[in-house]
């Protein structure tokens, strides 16, 4: 699952920039999002997808105090997480 980009509003863009997340993206060619746009994205509450960063289920950094969500590596559980059969619920819908 393949997310459109978020609309960045200038004070995620100032946040970003600050933490040095900006130029990791044009050099890494990887969107990085926060916790709490990833919940947005996903429908998951912000603390399960902290605990998925800790189980290493999705890929995410911490830079300086914020930690932030590899938004490819979200789509790819997501749709992994759709196809499971272990018996997974899924994010709420909304």
């Amino acid at each position: 699952m393949i997310f459109a980009p978020l609309q960045l509003n200038r004070a995620r863009v100032i946040a970003r920039a600050r933490c040095g997340i900006m130029g990791m993206e044009a050099q890494m060619g990887i969107d990085w999002i926060t916790p709490n746009e990833a919940a947005e994205l996903s429908g998951y509450h912000p603390e399960h997808l902290r605990e998925l960063i800790r189980e290493k289920k999705i890929s995410a950094i911490k830079k300086g105090y914020a930690w932030w969500v590899d938004q490819k590596s979200l789509g790819a559980y997501l749709k992994a997480a759709k196809k499971s059969r272990d018996g997974r619920r899924g994010p709420k819908s909304t």
